[in-house]
């Protein structure tokens, strides 16, 4: 899988997991926290988000944005963003995710993985563009089929214009819990 770095995050400074998260404040009322599980079949950690970006209209259409992420050396790292869609033309093939935040700057992604039929996109962000939107509101998001053409434009609300300003928080923050895995 391809090298990635941060998106929209800053992981300038090391994240350690033997470092305890704070127990002050309950993670339960935090908007995002990195999740982790060890699956007891083959003792190996999975890693994610406690929160997914959903984005539809009208119920007909629809996407989900989660961020990956990976344990290395005991460092949670960005490993890349996942989108699953509904009703967004069938099967997905070179796909394009676009941002607009609120000081109007806006860049374009295209997806990395092979084409397929399950509604899932792959995106990856490389190189030091992360730093210029780790604080900024997103105000507008675009998924479009690369097959298709057929797409469906967004516009956050609340809390979901900070989810990757949120998702950054929980990283710099070690915002970490154990989960049971489902």
């Amino acid at each position: 899988m391809k090298q990635a770095i941060l998106f929209f995050l800053t992981l300038s400074t090391t994240n350690l997991f033997s470092q305890k998260t704070s127990t002050s404040t309950p993670l339960k009322n935090k908007p995002y926290t990195i999740q982790i599980c060890t699956d007891s079949a083959n003792n190996r950690q999975i890693v994610k988000g406690s929160k997914s970006l959903i984005c539809s209209k009208g119920g007909k259409k629809s996407f989900q944005i989660d961020i990956s992420w990976k344990i290395k050396n005991n460092v949670i790292n960005y490993n890349g963003l996942i989108v699953k869609s509904s009703n967004m033309g069938g099967c997905m093939e070179k796909d394009e995710l676009l941002f607009l935040f609120s000081d109007n700057t806006s860049f374009a992604l295209k997806a990395w993985n092979e084409p397929n039929c399950d509604g899932i996109s792959l995106f990856d962000l490389e190189g030091t563009e992360n730093k210029k939107y780790s604080d900024k509101k997103l105000v507008s998001i675009r998924l479009q089929n690369g097959r298709t053409f057929e797409s469906l434009s967004y516009q956050p609300s609340g809390d979901q214009m900070n989810y990757f300003r949120n998702a950054a928080n929980a990283v710099q923050n070690k915002l970490i819990e154990n989960v049971k895995c489902k």
